[in-house]
């Protein structure tokens, strides 16, 4: 099965450097019910998450003053782990925790006590409808040496930044023809502003606007190869950049952490059995379901900045996105079993019940306990 924990404890830095989480009064919180209703109810989140790697060390030569680090992407995804219940239960490691009382300590846990304490569960091969892939592993060269797997990021970071300006050749050359299926607009001739298509790099956009329309046709004819236009391979592009997650923990110190978590994710992607919404701020035919699902996204946004504990950024809130339906089904019907405490399984169970009366899920998935 694949697992979706939520309610993840929060980081705290501890006097000598180190990162622990707090511990939590599960029965008294009630964030992790709050997160479980509301994926019953309205759908999966694919929550946001800046992906920042080391600036390419030959920039830094000629710049030292350049920022040491540089966000590539604005991930929007739900993370899970493949694993079996048995192993995700018995399987322990240890984790640095600091007590409501503030004393740091050690303690060994499962998978469930490290990445929150309840979690839904879905079949692997149910969730390839639903675009599910495995995460994409990279790790930081010692040494800041030129190349390496963050290289391999900076080059597609810069292959996105061509294609965002490539379509502004498209646009002005008014010579895209293919017709686009997944929402409302009839034609893939659109614009960046009502894309909200922009290239990262310096004056790109600004620059490429100044071409007149025969000189845009001209480069138009060069990259008319047999392919979608250029937005959407910025689309795609940006999804594959959604998958990438380091090897290594930084939170536990540990190398390759994070890899033998075999972790996959369901990243925000356009296909045409799912439905999804974004939180808000996207154009129309980004998020053409939004109108009919604005309410619920208003109260989503407001219980995660109550999680949180602050507001949410305006990048966070255009990429956190909702799968709401997958095959014309409510995503709550593709949720195979839950998993959570003893301490909370009559919450749970009440729960359930009461959204099955009141017409909001069609069944009740089985409960596990730890």
């Amino acid at each position: 099965m694949m697992y979706h924990c939520f309610s993840r404890p929060r980081l705290v830095k501890l006097e000598d450097g180190r990162l622990a989480r707090i511990e939590i009064d599960y029965e008294r919180d009630f964030s992790s019910m709050t997160v479980l209703e509301s994926i019953l109810s309205n759908g999966l989140a694919c929550t946001s998450e800046r992906l920042q790697i080391a600036v390419d060390p030959l920039r830094l030569q000629n710049d030292q003053d350049y920022p040491p680090r540089l966000t590539i992407a604005q991930q929007s995804r739900a993370c899970f782990t493949l694993t079996d219940l048995e192993t995700a239960l018995s399987q322990r490691v240890p984790a640095q925790f600091l007590s409501i009382e503030g004393q740091a300590y050690q303690r060994s846990v499962n998978h469930f006590e490290l990445f929150g304490p309840i979690a839904i569960a879905i079949d692997p091969i149910v969730a390839r409808r639903m675009g599910a892939l495995p995460t994409l592993y990279y790790y930081k060269a010692s040494g800041g040496l030129e190349g390496g797997p963050e290289d391999i990021l900076r080059r597609l970071a810069e292959i996105r930044d061509l294609l965002a300006v490539l379509n502004h050749a498209e646009e002005q050359s008014g010579m895209v023809r293919i017709p686009y299926t997944q929402s409302e607009i009839a034609e893939e001739r659109t614009t960046a502003e009502a894309l909200d298509l922009i290239a990262k790099a310096p004056n790109a956009d600004a620059d490429f606007r100044e071409i007149g329309v025969a000189l845009a046709r001209k480069i138009f004819k060069v990259f008319d190869t047999d392919r979608r236009s250029a937005w959407q391979l910025v689309d795609k592009l940006d999804s594959i950049l959604g998958l990438f997650q380091n090897t290594d923990s930084s939170i536990e110190d540990s190398p390759l952490a994070f890899y033998e978590q075999r972790e996959w994710r369901i990243p925000f992607l356009s296909q045409s059995n799912l439905e999804w919404y974004s939180l808000g701020g996207n154009p129309k035919i980004r998020d053409p379901h939004y109108a009919k699902h604005c309410d619920n996204a208003g109260e989503i946004l407001a219980n995660m900045q109550k999680l949180r504990g602050r507001p949410l950024s305006s990048e966070e809130i255009r990429s956190t996105w909702i799968l709401t339906q997958v095959d014309n089904r409510p995503f709550a019907d593709f949720i195979a079993h839950l998993v959570c405490p003893n301490t909370l399984e009559s919450r749970v169970e009440d729960l359930l019940w009461r959204m099955n009366r009141e017409g909001q899920i069609e069944s009740i998935p089985p409960i596990h306990t730890y």
